[in-house]
């Protein structure tokens, strides 16, 4: 945990708990996109703004340090302390506090109803602030608005989609003479051809959750937009449940099937589940390792281990047809004010600064991310060039997990995926144990 004031961070332990703190370099911010002039920040300094303010996060997300440093320098009043840690622990953790009434001010959230600290959950267990009438909730995209709201309360902030997929070393693919597949089985030849050669086209942070389900995920999105094109959408309004539609349960089942024909064609290193997203990255950062499969916003970690490194992004293929490719994406980030703050006119304040057009813009940049709008004008990051077409052509599904009715279903998931790598389940005991954790709904 810092503390952000007027003279600079203060380190200090004291008041929360974190099982992984990382520090905050200032002066490596000063090469990002965000960490130019505050001229055209249009939040401007407040007297009446003071005393604490608390902010949870995920750690390695230097945008966000950035953030909380030119708010706190544009409110010498106020001493903001960060508290971050990471994806493994952070929901339990920060969930623990707002049951207990002492969690943070302003927290970092995720959308829809997928996990205990998703905007809807936590909305109506009554632990967020209505946000509705913040200047940002009015013109917030419709999608997103969904994402984060409940009975017409909108209850957190998000601005942009981070695509899922495959990241990897440019050179290191055109040393091995290989290309991104567009195939299903391009795909699994090019595994068998890398691993010939003593290395992993894929290295997998199996132990970070939701890499442990994520290619699956993506892989019955893919199948799935082939099958219906709108099957998330009609899912999303309730015009079909996720336990009886046969265009999901169909979809899930194939990919489970290819997800298992990719560990047995050496797709990734061995115990996978002993590593986690950070270590994957160290391996692509090596050489050890072609790329891996991450969320965009985890490239800025990725990019300081391997400044020079040319990446680009690759979405794994399904089916046999390239044309099939779909490009999947996490709603993102979002933010809350808690409840419970004692500072609530800061924290808003806050989340209200992060949601003018200026830091939405900058946040998308440095966060690798899209506009949730398909924008034909958007600047495409060089690490997402793989991602760019699919985007301005609109082929754009969600991350399933934005839509999964309770948090049930994405700890199973997790959990029965890290099972079948392990080889301690089978793709039909995965499905039951992932159909059950729907509960019907």
């Amino acid at each position: 945990m810092k503390m952000f004031h007027k003279k600079g961070a203060i380190r200090t332990l004291a008041g929360i708990a974190v099982s992984a703190v990382i520090a905050l370099t200032f002066a490596g911010c000063a090469s990002s996109p965000s960490s130019k002039s505050t001229s055209s920040d249009p939040v401007k300094s407040s007297s009446s703004l003071s005393g604490d303010l608390t902010v949870s996060y995920l750690s390695g997300n230097p945008f966000t340090d950035d953030t909380l440093k030119k708010f706190g320098a544009m409110n010498p009043g106020l001493k903001i302390r960060d508290v971050q840690s990471t994806s493994n622990t952070y929901q339990a953790q920060i969930r623990a506090q707002l049951d207990s009434g002492q969690g943070p001010d302003v927290i970092f959230i995720w959308t829809g109803s997928g996990n205990a600290m998703a905007a809807q959950i936590l909305g109506g267990a009554g632990k967020l602030v209505n946000l509705s009438n913040q200047p940002w909730a009015k013109s917030m995209d419709p999608a997103a608005k969904t994402l984060v709201s409940l009975n017409g309360k909108v209850y957190g902030l998000t601005t942009v989609q981070n695509p899922y997929g495959f990241f990897y070393n440019k050179d290191k693919m055109k040393e091995l003479g290989i290309t991104p597949p567009t195939t299903f089985s391009g795909l699994i030849n090019t595994c068998k051809a890398v691993r010939k050669k003593g290395l992993v086209l894929i290295a997998l942070g199996a132990q970070t959750g939701y890499l442990a389900y994520g290619i699956p995920a993506q892989l019955a999105n893919s199948i799935a937009y082939t099958k219906d094109p709108n099957y998330l959408t009609k899912l999303g309004k309730g015009e079909e449940t996720w336990t009886d539609s046969k265009v999901w349960n169909q979809s899930l089942s194939k990919a489970l099937d290819e997800y298992q024909t990719m560990i047995k064609a050496g797709c990734f290193q061995d115990n996978v589940t002993g590593y986690s997203e950070d270590a994957v990255k160290q391996m692509v950062a090596s050489g050890k390792a072609v790329g891996t499969y991450l969320i965009s916003a985890g490239l800025p970690a990725l990019r300081a281990l391997a400044p020079d490194m040319k990446i680009d992004f690759a979405t794994l293929p399904a089916t046999e047809k390239a044309s099939d490719l779909v490009l999947t994406a996490n709603p993102g980030s979002a933010w809350g004010v808690s409840a419970s703050s004692k500072n609530k006119a800061a924290a808003e304040a806050l989340v209200n600064y992060m949601g003018t057009p200026q830091r939405q813009a900058l946040d998308a940049q440095a966060n690798f991310g899209f506009p949730y709008t398909v924008n034909k004008d958007v600047k495409v990051p060089a690490e997402l060039t793989g991602a760019g077409k699919l985007y301005k052509e609109g082929k754009v599904l969600l991350f399933p997990t934005a839509l999964w009715p309770n948090p049930e279903v994405k700890q199973t998931i997790i959990a029965e995926c890290q099972n079948l790598l392990n080889g301690n389940e089978t793709v039909d005991g995965v499905l039951k144990a992932v159909q059950k954790s729907f509960g019907g709904k």
